[in-house]
């Protein structure tokens, strides 16, 4: 399923955004840690929305058949502006 969050980001404040380098990742890997493979690509589906944040990302889908399902996020979805960000907060800290 596709999410268009286009209408969202008219109200969601930019922040700019800076990848961490190759040697800051280094940094992070523990001592003795003699095989390692730090795979950023999809990592950003795995960042957890607070549960009491989950509200603000919900949305609803017609069925065929008329009824109205009801979803929402539980880690961030990649059309959001601010996911590389928060992402990049929460694997520094």
């Amino acid at each position: 399923m596709i999410c268009n969050l286009k209408e969202l980001n008219k109200f969601v404040l930019y922040i700019k955004f800076k990848m961490e380098t190759v040697s800051s990742a280094s940094a992070l890997i523990q001592c003795q840690a003699f095989m390692c493979t730090i795979d950023l690509k999809d990592a950003y589906y795995h960042g957890p929305i607070y549960p009491n944040s989950q509200k603000f990302l919900r949305f609803a889908v017609l069925s065929p058949e008329g009824e109205e399902a009801h979803f929402q996020y539980k880690a961030f979805p990649s059309e959001y502006p601010l996911h590389r960000e928060l992402f990049r907060r929460s694997w520094s800290r």
